[in-house]
């Protein structure tokens, strides 16, 4: 059954799959107890440009999901900013707990407490759970600490190369590689979530990943369809 509840204005689209809980991926096999737990965000996606919100927009994956599960309809942030967002995913907390409160600043917290759990923690500590991240960009990077209860975390970026301070103010692009310093292209993170989840094969653990993706941000490169698709909507985002 599909559950309708309002979700304006979110920082990020979050997506959560669940998978079978004590199925067998091996008929052969013992079910292993739990569930496997993929969380997916979409930084900057819009509800009103995604099919199962009524865009008109070929979304099927997502949709699908939304349709086997519960769609949100109001689902309002702990803050617009990426980071202290994504802490209180992690977290369940409101920001003034997890520690996480600003982008950066050298008076206020800029990186989640160590002292706070998070999901990835506690399913890896606690329930022997196998946990990744592949993500895209500096705000969710290790920067900000938020590879707290990460076994294997790659942001998609050169952290000791950051410039964190600087980083809100700068026009990020892609060059030909599909990567730079502060970010990468949505292909190169889900080829790396891929050969994760390959890996997890071998592994009898059950596992979370957690999937971060940031193509929206950069608007020097929307590709063909998209910018064919904003020059002739009235609603497109600015």
């Amino acid at each position: 059954m599909l559950e309708r509840i309002d979700a304006s204005g979110p920082s990020a689209l979050l997506l959560l799959a669940l998978g079978a809980c004590g199925a067998a991926e091996d008929p052969r096999q013992p079910a292993r107890p739990g569930w496997n737990v993929l969380l997916v965000t979409l930084d900057t996606t819009r509800p009103d440009w995604l099919g199962c919100y009524g865009s008109g927009t070929s979304t099927p994956h997502i949709d699908q999901v939304a349709a086997d599960g519960a769609r949100f309809e109001r689902c309002i942030s702990t803050s617009g900013i990426t980071p202290t967002s994504h802490a209180s995913i992690l977290t369940g907390l409101n920001n003034y707990r997890h520690g996480l409160r600003v982008f950066h600043s050298d008076e206020v917290s800029h990186a989640l407490d160590a002292e706070v759990d998070t999901l990835p923690e506690v399913l890896h500590e606690r329930a022997g759970y196998a946990t990744g991240a592949m993500l895209s960009a500096y705000a969710v990077s290790e920067v900000c600490d938020l590879n707290q209860g990460f076994e294997d975390f790659a942001s998609g970026t050169d952290a000791e190369a950051l410039a964190h301070a600087k980083q809100p103010q700068r026009q990020v692009f892609f060059d030909r590689s599909g990567a730079s310093s502060s970010q990468r292209r949505s292909d190169r993170t889900v080829a790396g979530a891929l050969g994760w989840l390959e890996l997890r094969a071998t592994d009898d653990r059950k596992w979370m990943l957690w999937l971060h993706l940031f193509d929206v941000h950069d608007s020097r490169h929307p590709g063909a369809r998209s910018a064919t698709r904003c020059a002739s909507s009235s609603t497109a985002p600015s």
